[in-house]
């Protein structure tokens, strides 16, 4: 074999491994670039990660401040309230009380007025007696209409009028 031959075939298969030298540092230089960008990606990811894990803490000390707010205001609601319903039991009772009260006025009120008016009317006839004069006597007719509408025994509608009749005799 010749040996030009030789170096002929060295030199190519030199060439051939200079090329895949180059390919294959290429490719180092591409999987170097996308390793850089996906460690640049992941510490990226990290911090994002770290902000989130950051605002859910926060967020988790907001809901259990919260919550113990929520506790707290429940608690003075429930004691308001049961204050509220107690005040508003001494007011019913005393409401109760003074309207007791108004009605036993109000009956005694009658019952004086009443007998105010009585002895009015005995005064002015014992008035007249000494006076001389005769005692006026005065009647009084009271006609009062009931109408019942009946419908299966029961009353359905009632109807009523009332009419006065004054008589005066000497």
């Amino acid at each position: 074999m010749p040996k030009g031959h030789d170096i002929e075939g060295m030199m190519a298969q030199a060439h051939a491994i200079g090329q895949e030298l180059e390919t294959v540092q290429s490719e180092v230089k591409e999987s170097n670039e996308a390793l850089r960008c996906a460690q640049n990606e992941l510490t990226e990811r990290r911090r994002f990660l770290q902000g989130l894990e950051v605002e859910l803490d926060s967020l988790r000390k907001q809901v259990s401040v919260l919550e113990g707010n929520l506790g707290e205001t429940s608690q003075k609601y429930t004691q308001e309230m049961e204050q509220v319903q107690e005040t508003l039991m001494q007011l019913e009772e005393e409401l109760s009380q003074l309207r007791l009260d108004m009605q036993r006025n109000k009956t005694d009120y009658e019952q004086l007025l009443r007998i105010k008016q009585n002895l009015e009317l005995e005064i002015a006839t014992y008035r007249r007696l000494l006076e001389g004069e005769e005692p006026e006597v005065k009647t009084r007719k009271i006609v009062k209409v009931v109408t019942q509408t009946m419908v299966n025994g029961k009353v359905v509608e009632e109807l009523s009028e009332v009419e006065q009749f004054d008589d005066s005799h000497k």
